[in-house]
């Protein structure tokens, strides 16, 4: 996030007729009017924890969703910490300006316009975050910030695609001053993919180590294990899912 060697802007996605924006972090509203994402139409603005690297350019987003907070209209949907704890990254104004308000915990469900979405469980610094499953014409999973869990895998194991958020190459808790893993390294994903044998993963969500040993080297090897085919995501990258009657109708646009 701080060196911007990967954009942190976060995804955008139209999913059964409704423009939804997952974890708007830095550079969201840049990223999104370079591209031409239709920010002002958006549906929804969904935000899985508090960390600023998934949360800052909320308030921006909302202004563009709302008009300038001219027009009342949208959800704004996320965890507890996001929208609802003292040092919640989206401001009250922002959130009163807003038509819907929904704060989210584990195993809850809400809908988007047509769209079903089904919150999950995360271990993670935020303990309260959460992931999301989206009900589409495919079922598509964002795990989010989260080490590995048996019991979080099960939440998504009717998904055809997931989204995992792999920061570590390889966790290393030999050092004195480590502290408690609380992202998902290689091996991780692997685990999660393993128990979810999903039709396609995407990894996101890099730390240095495997920016420099190269995204893609990673995605081959985790789909050499594990039999599924793994993309390593780019910046600006564009992924139409065609639903299961064959139709275009669902695609989603990878800002970061």
């Amino acid at each position: 996030m701080i060196t911007q060697l990967r954009a942190t802007a976060g995804i955008y996605a139209e999913l059964m007729g409704s423009k939804i924006y997952l974890d708007p972090g830095p550079g969201a509203l840049v990223k999104s009017n370079a591209r031409k994402i239709p920010i002002n139409k958006l549906d929804a603005i969904l935000i899985s924890h508090c960390h600023i690297d998934h949360s800052n350019d909320a308030g921006a987003l909302i202004e563009a969703m709302t008009s300038g907070l001219r027009e009342k209209r949208g959800i704004l949907a996320g965890s507890v910490s996001a929208l609802d704890s003292p040092d919640k990254p989206v401001s009250t104004y922002h959130q009163n300006s807003i038509d819907k308000r929904i704060v989210l915990k584990p195993d809850e469900q809400f809908n988007i316009g047509k769209l079903k979405v089904t919150t999950t469980p995360t271990e993670h610094t935020d303990k309260t975050g959460i992931g999301f499953i989206f009900h589409a014409e495919n079922t598509i999973s964002y795990l989010s910030d989260t080490n590995y869990s048996k019991k979080i895998a099960k939440k998504h194991t009717s998904s055809d695609i997931i989204i995992l958020n792999c920061l570590y190459l390889k966790w290393d808790n030999s050092k004195a001053d480590s502290y408690p893993q609380k992202h998902m390294d290689v091996e991780d994903a692997k685990k999660f993919i393993k128990d979810i044998n999903p039709e396609l993963a995407i990894i996101q969500h890099f730390g240095m180590g495997i920016i420099k040993h190269g995204p893609w080297k990673v995605a081959e090897d985790i789909q050499d294990s594990t039999g599924v085919r793994t993309v390593a995501a780019r910046d600006n990258q564009i992924i139409k899912l065609g639903s299961k009657a064959g139709n275009l109708k669902a695609w989603t646009k990878k800002i970061s």
